[in-house]
């Protein structure tokens, strides 16, 4: 039993323990079936929620439907290549490849090749043969489907089945979050640009692929340019400053579509451009972390600086460590409250910031355990810090107060201190800045946190991660452990820690010989 958790497990199936977890196995995005692949007298079948299906010469991409209900792969026998679907065999080809569903599950297109021709099959209609084709790209509302294709030495874009003007190169195919809007990456003499809607662009020396995108609300467009040596970014169409470099997996639209961030590098520094106005230059600012809040209202960031590691939230540095784990920080559904991964003396925790519970506008407690303090010399000077102190030392010179962290460095506070064995108590002259301090809790430590499992539950008010201790593995659910496992099955390209309700999640596990799917109800509450 664990307190405050109901926990049911349900054996999916029993097998014999095989290594090539995660690159073999796959889970639904609903994190209920799994599927993976195992060969047998030179035959290839898959397991698919751990019952055998039929044996063929080879088996390539199995891939669930984004409501977990389908599953498409790709099989060979006899030199013939085709694909099943839902069980079901399809026509032959030479070759197969490429095959995607649509975001509501119902349709299926991939690429096809006989006779040296590509061509692609939407619905189980075969379309126009060309010498190549691309991986289709269905429109979010599944009506719509485009593709690149080669047809001699020109590349051009198929939109709903009509052809757009011949290039070099066409790639990097986007619909709108809207579908009504699509656009592309072309290349056309040495020069790159990016077409929305049909119309072309500026041309550049290059166009950083991937980079080209809609805002949530489809009105806006940007991607990253580079011209002359120097690398800028271009929003509706007006270029940005130019800087020695971009980073990848930036731009960043906010969810209102109002805000735009990027991070650029100048020199041997990095910083965050929000709108244009540049941030504080740091030694390097890790991908994969710059978000907005879903209100849009709050950025945050995590950054290395001087070889220590740590968040950036609201123009807020945090405490250093000696690592921070990557698609962390993350933001509550209601935007309150943030959390990230961090590791330091060779242990992992999570530190969980609470923006609605603030600390009262007299006084400020400070635990003996751990210290959480908002660094504070004036009115206009505000050092932009919160701290966690492992131990305090206090001094008091004349007309001033002083508290020094461990690493020697001393912080200066307004205000009065006094001292008793149980607390310290820190009474700002100015209110208006103890409202600017809110709640920090550092979670327990352990080996590890498990890479992308950190979740907020939809009413904000449970976090939940997976964690690695010794040679289990388990969920911490509000700062409590719980039922340990052998493997947690956490696989980006398929399954999840999946909350059905604010109050209840499932994920799969592995343990021994079986894997099962838990069911956890909390009745824990905040």
């Amino acid at each position: 039993m664990i307190p405050g958790r109901v926990i049911s497990e349900e054996l999916i199936a029993e097998i014999e323990p095989f290594s090539n977890i995660p690159e073999n196995f796959k889970i639904s995005p609903d994190s209920k079936h799994f599927v993976y692949l195992e060969k047998e007298n030179d035959k290839e079948f898959i397991f698919l929620d751990g019952k055998k299906e039929k044996q063929y010469d080879n088996i390539e991409g199995y891939t669930f439907s984004p409501d977990s209900e389908r599953l498409a792969y790709a099989a060979n026998e006899s030199g013939k290549w085709f694909m099943l679907v839902d069980g079901k065999e399809e026509k032959k080809y030479d070759s197969v490849k490429n095959f995607v569903f649509s975001p509501d599950s119902k349709r299926l297109a991939y690429a096809a090749n006989e006779s040296q021709k590509w061509f692609m099959v939407v619905d189980g209609k075969e379309e126009k043969q060309y010498n190549k084709t691309s991986e289709p790209v269905f429109s979010p509302d599944s009506t719509r489907l485009a593709y690149a294709a080669n047809d001699g030495e020109k590349w051009f874009i198929i939109i709903d089945g009509e052809e757009e003007k011949q290039y070099n190169m066409s790639l990097s195919l986007t619909f709108s979050p809207d579908s009504q809007h699509v656009a592309y990456v072309a290349q056309d003499e040495n020069k790159m640009f990016a077409i929305i809607d049909g119309n072309e662009e500026k041309r550049y020396d290059s166009v950083l692929t991937n980079t080209l995108m809609f805002s949530p609300d489809s009105n806006r467009s940007a991607y990253v340019a580079k011209e002359d040596g120097a690398w800028f970014v271009v929003v509706d169409g007006k270029e940005g400053k130019r800087y020695n470099d971009i980073q990848k997996y930036s731009p960043v639209f906010s969810p209102d579509s109002k805000k735009i961030a990027y991070a650029a590098r100048e020199g041997n520094t990095l910083f965050v451009v929000v709108d244009g106005k540049e941030g504080k230059r740091y030694d390097n600012i890790l991908k994969n972390t710059l978000t907005f809040s879903p209100d849009s209202q709050r950025l945050a960031y995590a950054v290395i600086d001087q070889e220590k590691w740590f968040v950036v939230v609201d123009g807020i540095e945090e405490e250093r460590y000696d690592e921070v784990q990557k698609y962390t920080p993350v933001f509550s559904p209601d935007s309150k409250k943030l959390a990230y991964a961090a590791k330091l003396n060779d242990k992992w925790f999570v530190v969980e910031i609470n923006n609605e519970k603030k600390i009262d506008q007299n006084s400020i407690v400070l635990s003996q355990d751990r210290i959480i303090v908002k660094n504070i010399i004036d009115d206009t000077n505000c050092m932009s810090s919160l701290r966690s102190l492992r131990a305090l030392r206090c001094s008091l010179p004349e007309n001033q107060h002083w508290l020094e962290d461990p690493n020697g460095k001393d912080r200066k506070y307004e205000g009065t201190v006094s001292l008793s064995s149980a607390n310290i108590d820190l009474t700002f002259q100015n209110s208006d800045h103890a409202n600017a301090i809110f709640e920090t809790k550092i979670g327990k430590e352990y080996d590890g946190i498990v890479e992308g499992s950190l979740f907020f539950s939809p009413d904000s008010t449970h976090l939940l991660y997976g964690v690695l201790n010794g040679d289990k593995q388990f969920m911490v659910l509000d700062g409590n452990d719980g039922k340990k496992y052998d493997v947690i099955i956490f696989i980006y390209d398929g399954g999840a820690i999946v909350f059905d309700s604010p109050d209840r999640f499932h994920y799969i596990v592995r343990n021994g010989r079986g894997f099962y799917l838990v069911e956890e109800t909390t009745t824990l509450s905040i």
